[in-house]
């Protein structure tokens, strides 16, 4: 996924697809995991709130996810530079995927 952009009050229409991949580039298969679950942080490295999303697995063998934005609401209060992360784990492990950039502009603001 490469750095997506976004303005402080856009409440995204479109999904943000997701694929996990190994140093090497390529697909990695997630199937070991039973749980899978998004977390934003904020450009104060602060947990975003992502309340009314859903995380839709679409190919776990191929490490693809599509990331539902919560509709009513934004996810983007100020601007900055976010960082969007996947959390895979089973009953006996955690493990983080590589962040994400998302940066978050507002107009009129150097950011």
């Amino acid at each position: 996924m490469d750095m997506s952009q976004y303005w402080v009050g856009q409440i995204p229409k479109r999904p943000l697809a997701i694929e996990v991949r190994d140093s090497f580039g390529r697909e990695l298969d997630l199937t070991a995991y039973d749980s899978f679950r998004v977390r934003i942080l904020d450009d104060n490295n602060e947990e975003v709130d992502i309340q009314g999303s859903d995380l839709q697995a679409g190919g776990v063998s191929r490490g693809q996810f599509v990331f539902v934005w919560p509709t009513g609401r934004s996810l983007f209060e100020t601007p900055g530079d976010y960082l969007l992360q996947l959390v895979l784990s089973d009953e006996n492990s955690k493990d983080y995927t590589t962040s994400w950039p998302i940066k978050v502009r507002e107009l009129g603001e150097v950011n």
